[in-house]
């Protein structure tokens, strides 16, 4: 596993050090590496790549902030959804809840640059929920 820090590090860059969702959010996003992502080869793939990327998604915060706030504003709506997934509850993605992921993944893409391996990264994680495919493989309905 990724350093406990780095994690820390990012849930505090997104929430701010002083905030209790930054603590919450690392903890729901645990239960979700733990109990969904970890169950198939695309969530191993998808935690792996967050791992490997922390470090540059801490500095696109950093660099812009807007995108910290984007990615809370994201996580809090879609956080009741996150902890049914990990509690194995049947959930459905709303539709304009996936445009916000879609635009935050386009977001995250462009900081980091189309070329680089972040970018890169964001791009394929972008097209698996645009597919469907990721909403298929953790079994997320999607409602128009």
């Amino acid at each position: 596993h990724y350093p406990l820090s780095k994690c820390k590090t990012f849930f505090n860059e997104i929430f701010g050090s002083k905030s209790t969702t930054s603590n919450s959010a690392m903890f729901i996003s645990r239960g979700l590496r733990d109990n969904v992502l970890k169950k198939s080869k695309l969530g191993q793939k998808y935690t792996d790549l967050y791992y490997e990327n922390t470090g540059n998604l801490i500095k696109l915060m950093i660099k812009e902030p807007s995108l910290a706030k984007q990615t809370a504003k994201v996580f809090i709506a879609n956080q009741v959804l996150i902890i049914n997934l990990t509690e194995g509850k049947k959930v459905t993605l709303e539709n304009q809840r996936k445009q916000e992921i879609l635009s935050l993944l386009k977001d995250y893409g462009r900081a980091a640059g189309k070329d680089s391996d972040l970018g890169k990264a964001v791009h394929r994680v972008y097209d698996d929920l645009n597919s469907g495919k990721s909403l298929a493989e953790f079994k997320i309905s999607s409602a128009d």
